[in-house]
Order: C-alpha cells, then structure tokens, then sequence
C-alpha cells in the first residue's frame, strides 16, 4: 500500500544546570534541532535552573526559542525554573 506514514509527536526535555552546562548548551540544542533524523513534528524543551542570573547565555536561549529557521516545522522553548535545585525538580516543572 502506498501512501505516507504517519509519525506522532515527539517532546524532547532536557534538563539543564546552567552554570555547569552554559558552555555547550547551544550546540547541544543546535545539534537537536537540526541533526536528529525523525520525519514528524519534534519540539525541544530546555528547562534550567541557576543560583545566579546569567543574563548572556539566557539571553542567548531566549533568541533561539523565538528562531524561526528551525527544520522541518520543529519548535524550541526554554524556561527557567524558579527556586529549583536539581535537574530532576527541572523536570517537574
């Protein structure tokens, strides 16, 4: 039978430490977004916590969320988790 599959949905979260991981985290998301073969509609949430404002890199993942040059129709969102203290609260939110 012919005709096109039909591929669900797929949420990608990844938790993030930012003071530890602010160094690779853009080219890990670039990486995502661009790189992973998967033919349906993928988002990628970055959720992160910090014990101090760094306003460069959050800066720089808020510029990436509002991209609109992503393949194939995906999405990107970032958010920062409020008085969270591990990667594992970050998924909770």
């Amino acid at each position: 039978a012919g005709g096109m599959e039909s591929f669900p949905p797929i949420a990608a979260v990844v938790p993030c430490y930012l003071p530890n991981e602010q160094h690779i985290i853009e080219e890990t998301v670039q990486w995502i977004m661009r790189e992973v073969e998967y033919p349906g509609e993928l988002e990628v949430s970055i959720v992160y916590n910090t014990p101090e404002d760094l306003p460069e890199i959050e800066g720089r993942l808020q510029e990436l969320q509002a991209s609109a040059t992503w393949p194939k129709g995906r999405s990107f969102r970032v958010m920062r988790v409020k008085d969270s203290k591990s990667k594992a609260a970050n998924l909770n939110a």
